[in-house]
């Protein structure tokens, strides 16, 4: 589970689809990734970082 992430998520009002839409994927599909069931991509990790304006480091908890 990326808890910070969640954290940071919440904190600026996103939504799970929202952040869905964001990296392309099904709402479904991206909170399975924020559990740590399914994993995030570089790619994923770097579109949520510059959206949520914050560094890579939020995936490490």
């Amino acid at each position: 589970m990326f808890k910070n992430l969640i954290i940071k998520r919440k904190e600026k009002n996103i939504t799970q689809e929202k952040m869905a839409e964001i990296i392309g994927k099904k709402a479904s599909t991206y909170a399975k990734k924020e559990r740590g069931e399914l994993p995030i991509t570089i790619d994923e990790a770097k579109k949520i970082c510059e959206f949520l304006d914050c560094e890579l480091n939020i995936f490490l908890n």
